[in-house]
């Protein structure tokens, strides 16, 4: 500490924090079967309280079928912040924005996903995942993890 970290169009510096990262692993697998419409993972989620700020990052590793597969991010209220997952070109300020779609082909892939955020209410913050198509299934798979600090 202390430590600056982008924020909207400017930045906020922690002085110091009494919070540590606290990770969430993913210890089984959990499959998507035939639908389009966002499943959230029952592992990779925390929950948060109103007028705190948060930061969070961690590991999906998915296994998709032919159809391919979406990501997203669901939770409580946003006041402000930014939801990133590795390969979308632009920053999410709001949830259940696909940020990384692979439209076809199966196989397995890791991606990074971080993001920051004020909560104007409480409740969970949840990864989600669809397939691009409804084909084959799309499975979180097991090794993917999950992180997050309160930094205010």
């Amino acid at each position: 500490f202390p430590v600056t970290i982008p924020y909207g169009n400017g930045s906020i510096t922690i002085a110091s924090s009494s919070s540590s990262w606290t990770m969430i692993k993913r210890t089984a697998d959990q499959t998507v079967s035939s639908t389009t419409t966002y499943a959230d993972d029952n592992t990779l989620q925390f929950a948060v309280t109103a007028g705190k700020k948060y930061s969070f990052r961690g590991m999906m590793v998915v296994e998709a079928g032919a159809g391919g597969f979406k990501v997203a991010v669901n939770g409580p209220t946003l006041s402000t912040g930014e939801l990133r997952v590795a390969g979308s070109s632009t920053a999410a300020t709001n949830y259940d924005t696909t940020f990384s779609t692979n439209g076809g082909g199966s196989g397995n892939y890791a991606f990074p996903i971080w993001g920051y955020f004020d909560c104007a209410t409480n409740g969970t913050l949840t990864l989600r995942i669809a397939q691009a198509s409804a084909s084959e299934n799309t499975v979180f798979e097991k090794g993917s993890w999950l992180e997050y600090m309160e930094i205010a």
